[in-house]
């Protein structure tokens, strides 16, 4: 144990009298001496702030660079919802997106910066789901004004709101009002049956899907499906829409013979016609002059009995072309199963002998 003088308190001698009062002495005595000589543990330091993606940090000139505000690295990850399953391929996986800060991805080095005048801002995350290889941007932008006029494709998300100070001979200071995502950013997308989606400014392409109908002569009619590929991918050169074709196989279901119990004129037989088969599907784009007219002229005439075949054309979904020669999907008319009409024709024909 320390002596009482190198731990800053006056010698306590120990009394050595036999009495009540010095066993007591002796106890105070050496609780004063163990509280002064413990040694206090040095605090712990406080943690680091983690840093992660989004989060708006400044960056000194380099080069050709002035000084400005950035972003620290953050990933987009593009989840597909399936739907259908199917053996694993590239479409079950994430596609991963580093966004750009003008024209350079932020995880670039020398990383890409903004100048800044001091104020308050937001972040946002621009992006596009162009199939298997999306797109995405930052853009910063005064607190409140949002993230400005985006293409009919684009959404945007806020990422962080702060505050920028500068004084003069002082380095840039950032104070952060909210982070509203940190680190990666998971965008979910559909992966219905028929999707449109863009692969290009100028292209499309259409996921596939299922057609169903009732198929049977007699009862019971059991729902049969065909399977449709997916489509080729389409460069769009004007506006119009993407069709599915398809050629119906029709079969007589049902016959009745009406006796008539004419010697001169004989007895008449009515047969009714339904859908027994599909074809194979195929899409098709129809515009004012190609593949024209869309939509497709439908029959007219009433005196044709359906005995043979039929031709099918359902519109999966709309797309427009800007000036600038870019692609627009406007509405997605078809997002699941297509279900054949139970369509039913019938012919009377007289029945000889």
């Amino acid at each position: 144990m320390l002596r009482n003088s190198e731990i800053g308190i006056p010698d306590l001698r120990v009394r050595t009298d036999n009495t009540e009062e010095a066993r007591e002495y002796n106890k105070m005595r050496e609780a004063i001496i163990s509280l002064a000589s413990r040694v206090e543990p040095a605090p712990k330091p406080a943690p680091a702030a983690l840093v992660c993606g989004f989060r708006p940090v400044f960056y000194s000139a380099n080069g050709a660079l002035s000084d400005g505000i950035g972003l620290h690295p953050g990933k987009l990850r593009f989840l597909q919802t399936p739907i259908f399953y199917e053996a694993p391929t590239e479409d079950n996986r994430a596609d991963e997106v580093w966004p750009e800060l003008n024209n350079t991805a932020i995880n670039s080095s020398p990383p890409p910066r903004d100048s800044l005048a001091e104020g308050d801002w937001e972040a946002w995350v621009i992006f596009k789901e162009i199939y298997n290889d999306p797109e995405a941007r930052i853009k910063f932008t005064e607190m409140g004004t949002g993230p400005g006029t985006l293409d009919r494709d684009e959404k945007a998300i806020r990422l962080v709101s702060f505050e920028v100070k500068r004084k003069t001979d002082r380095p840039w200071g950032i104070k952060i009002y909210e982070q509203n995502v940190s680190c990666d950013l998971a965008i979910w997308t559909d992966n219905h049956q028929f999707r449109a989606y863009k692969t290009d400014d100028d292209k499309i392409k259409v996921e596939g899907g299922n057609m169903m109908f009732l198929q049977g002569q007699s009862n019971p009619l059991v729902a049969e499906r065909t399977e449709v590929a997916d489509s080729s991918i389409f460069t769009i050169t004007e506006s119009g829409s993407i069709w599915l074709d398809v050629t119906a196989t029709i079969s007589r279901h049902s016959t009745t013979l009406v006796e008539l119990g004419l010697t001169a004129v004989p007895d008449i037989r009515l047969s009714m016609y339904r859908i027994y088969d599909l074809g194979t599907p195929e899409f098709i784009f129809r515009g004012s002059s190609v593949n024209a007219p869309n939509p497709p002229a439908h029959g007219t005439n009433s005196n044709d009995v359906w005995t043979s075949s039929l031709d099918l054309h359902y519109e999966i979904c709309r797309v427009e072309l800007s000036a600038g020669g870019e692609v627009f999907i406007t509405d997605q008319i078809a997002d699941g199963p297509i279900w054949v009409t139970d369509l039913v024709d019938g012919a009377l024909t007289p029945e000889t002998s």
